[in-house]
């Protein structure tokens, strides 16, 4: 009988290069198989509401239950509980101001704030949007990586700006933040630089009087001891840095040897 003719070496290659490699229609079709998560994967279907600020000023957010427990641990807490906020979908924040929930959930969604800047208000500065009021409520709800976000986004605000801070910011960042807030630490600097690292200009006694970092030190006997432990720290005849030419990091809630969840840009 008559047999078919041997497969030379070469074509015997060729032909099993062929058998093992995927043709593009079937390559196409795998990839396929790989679909494109939808809204509702990403956002999930449940909503659930948010009751901001008391009286007439209470304002109610209606907001995707999914997206709001992955970004904010407070929420996660209370709709994965027996809690009757979990049962009910609701939850009360009575104390707080609408607006800054409102900036809250700009990052929820989007996971960026708005650039903070600072603008000059006849002979002084004023923010864009309220600081404090949204890194406290971080805080309350449990986000430190809100909290670092916020911090790297006012410090390089001042770093881009040459804002320096003034004795109102100073007494604000370090007595309405809680003694755990690592953004207090930025105040101790500040009146460091202030004091034992800025050029002397004319403007200096006008803008940071004597009097008024006086009074921001007697109120606030830590701030005192923090600005005590920096001095001692500086070496002879240096002059003391600026903060916002500092790492960021030491102004964050998370440990300095652990990844930083907003480093800054600059």
């Amino acid at each position: 009988m008559p047999t078919d003719p041997p497969c030379d070496a070469s074509k015997k290659r060729v032909l099993e290069s062929s058998a093992n490699k995927e043709s593009p229609a079937k390559k196409a079709r795998s990839d396929s198989d790989e679909a494109v998560p939808s809204f509702f994967d990403m956002m999930g279907l449940d909503m659930v509401d948010v009751y901001v600020g008391k009286g007439e000023k209470e304002r109610q957010f209606r907001v995707y239950e999914k997206v709001l427990r992955e970004k904010v641990p407070f929420f996660n807490a209370m709709f994965s509980s027996s809690f009757q906020e979990s049962l009910e979908k609701k939850a009360s924040l009575p104390d707080d101001d609408p607006k800054t929930f409102d900036l809250l959930l700009t990052w929820v969604y989007t996971g960026k704030l708005h650039t903070f800047k600072w603008l000059l208000d006849g002979a002084t500065f004023k923010a864009n949007w309220e600081l404090l009021p949204l890194y406290k409520l971080a805080d309350k709800l449990c986000s430190s990586s809100l909290m670092d976000q916020i911090t790297t986004q006012f410090i390089d605000a001042c770093d881009e700006q040459g804002v320096t801070a003034l004795p109102w910011l100073i007494r604000d960042i370090y007595t309405k933040l809680p003694d755990h807030a690592s953004l207090r630490k930025y105040s101790a600097h500040s009146l460091v630089y202030i004091l034992h690292g800025m050029r002397r200009h004319g403007d200096c006694s006008t803008t940071w009087p004597s009097e008024e970092l006086k009074d921001i030190m007697v109120e606030s006997p830590g701030l005192i001891l923090e600005y005590v432990e920096l001095v001692r720290k500086l070496p002879l005849g240096e002059r003391a840095e600026d903060p916002a030419d500092k790492d960021r990091c030491i102004f964050h809630q998370h440990a300095l040897d652990a990844p930083c969840p907003a480093p800054s840009t600059r």
